[in-house]
Parts: C-alpha cells; sequence; structure tokens
C-alpha cells in the first residue's frame, strides 16, 4: 500500500505542478527544503508571496522622480499628464492580451430581434426613422 500512496503522491505533485504558474513552481523548487508530499506543494504554494495584480509598479523609480510625477498629476508609466498609470494608452499598445481590434460580429436574426426589443422608445423612433430613409432611398434607384 505504500507504494501505491508514493505512485499517487507523485502523481498529484505533478498534475498539480502543471495547473501552477511556472514561476512559482521554479521558486518552490529552488526553496531551502524542497516539498515531497502534495501537503508540502499545498502549503508552499499558498504561503509563496504573491503580488497584487492591481497594485501599482513604481518601484522602478526613485522617491524623488515618484513625487515630482505626482505633485504634477503624470502618469507614472509615460511620465505624460493627462491620465494615470492604469488608464495609460502605452499599456494598452504594449499588452498582448487586450486586443487592438475586436472583430466584427454577425448578427443573427434572433439576436437583432432581441437588442431591438431591449431599445428604449427614443431609440426604437430613430431606428425607425433610419430604415424609412433607407427604404426611400431604395425607391429612388433604377434598376439595370
Amino acid at each position: 500500500m505504500t507504494n501505491d500512496s508514493g505512485t499517487a503522491n507523485k502523481l498529484l505533485i505533478k498534475m498539480f505542478k502543471t495547473a501552477l504558474n511556472p514561476a512559482l513552481v521554479q521558486k518552490i523548487i529552488q526553496s531551502e527544503k524542497r516539498p515531497t508530499k502534495i501537503e508540502e506543494w499545498y502549503n508552499k504554494a499558498i504561503s509563496a508571496p504573491r503580488k497584487d495584480p492591481f497594485a501599482m509598479d513604481i518601484d522602478a523609480m526613485t522617491t524623488e522622480e515618484r513625487m515630482s510625477l505626482m505633485k504634477k498629476g503624470a502618469c507614472f508609466r509615460c511620465k505624460q499628464t493627462g491620465h494615470l498609470a492604469v488608464d495609460c494608452p502605452q499599456k494598452k499598445k504594449n499588452n498582448l492580451f487586450i486586443p487592438k481590434e475586436l472583430p466584427k460580429k454577425k448578427w443573427t436574426p434572433k439576436d437583432l430581434h432581441a437588442h431591438i426589443r431591449e431599445l428604449n422608445m427614443e431609440e426604437r423612433e430613430e431606428l425607425a426613422s433610419l430604415a424609412m430613409e433607407n427604404q426611400e432611398g431604395d425607391n429612388n434607384t433604377e434598376d439595370f
């Protein structure tokens, strides 16, 4: 039974490692005491220091530079005024996970019907007006 539980433990560790961030796996492997049981892996992964994904990355600049940018109301990323680092256009430009342009969605009749039903009266009147203009333009064209 010990052999089976040892094999199961190794399999669980292998599966757990594939689910973790590779950098965290490296950190755990390079730690002072390398875990050998799945429970030890759990504990190491849970206790590893984590970076807040919403925290501003301001450690790269000096305190004086940071204070100067704060006084000007400038962005910590590009150092220009008019926006903060969280809204920086350069951040969006360099971010591979934000699509440059969303693909155009082809509306199905069912989607279109649902969308029209959600319009308020003013929007419905505007849509009807546009449809009427479009239809009048179609009637004025000659067949070739």
